[in-house]
């Protein structure tokens, strides 16, 4: 039943950016989409040195702190690499971040995260995640702000009527395409709670669904995240 809720949601959701940006129009469509283009491309470049230098703050302890609680990675135990990637398959976490457990599990990651148990770079590692989601986000948001602020008043209207319907469904098709993005941001969101028992029961429904796991294996935003996790170099 919960797989058919989530396929349900992401279409509601998609359809309401279709009916948004399908009213307002084509041209004005394109002109928001290069204003939150822009603002993506510039958080891309910006969030892996803003995480980077939080990382290195007591705010990243503190976050380690509450996830190794809230996982309960007390309860691990493993001493040599079997053992150790036994214990990362036992987590209730999506597989693919299972994998990138297992596949990051060495002295160097270990050094980037300031960690020296299994348990501490679990708690680590997805603290970090964490941190790069929310930091990117108030990145973006902030140059969203700048953005708007200095385009001030640029707005155009198109109303005449032999490019009406041409404008609507160009609108629409953008809408499409912030749809998916919106959801893509909805999912990587949800990763703010991969400590939680929702979190798996989320994931559990999402894989059960057609929608939601296309959209959820081929999450560009959450490749992004990952591909700069601990920033850039």
């Amino acid at each position: 039943m919960l797989n058919y809720i989530v396929d349900i949601v992401i279409i509601v959701v998609i359809l309401l950016f279709i009916f948004a940006f399908g009213s307002k129009g084509f041209v004005a469509s394109v002109l928001k989409s290069c204003s939150w283009l822009i603002s993506i491309i510039v958080t891309y470049f910006l969030y892996p040195i803003v995480s980077g230098i939080i990382r290195k703050t007591f705010i990243f302890d503190l976050l380690k702190e509450f996830i190794y609680s809230a996982m309960n990675l007390d309860g691990i135990s493993a001493e040599n690499g079997v053992g150790q990637i036994s214990a990362i398959n036992s987590l209730s976490l999506p597989q693919g971040l299972k994998g990138m457990l297992a596949d990051n599990n060495n002295s160097v990651i270990y050094d980037l995260l300031g960690v020296n148990t299994l348990q501490e770079y679990i708690a680590g590692y997805v603290a970090n995640i964490i941190l790069n989601i929310v930091i990117s986000l108030l990145v973006f948001f902030v140059i969203a702000v700048i953005i708007k602020a200095v385009s001030g008043a640029l707005k155009l209207a198109v109303k005449l009527p032999l490019v009406k319907q041409i404008n609507g469904l160009g609108g629409a098709l953008i809408g499409v395409f912030w749809g998916v993005i919106f959801v893509w941001v909805i999912m990587a969101l949800s990763t703010l709670f991969i400590a939680t028992p929702v979190f798996s029961e989320m994931i559990t429904a999402i894989d059960s669904s057609f929608i939601g796991k296309l959209l959820y294996d081929n999450n560009v935003i959450m490749n992004v995240l990952m591909a700069k996790l601990f920033g850039w170099g």
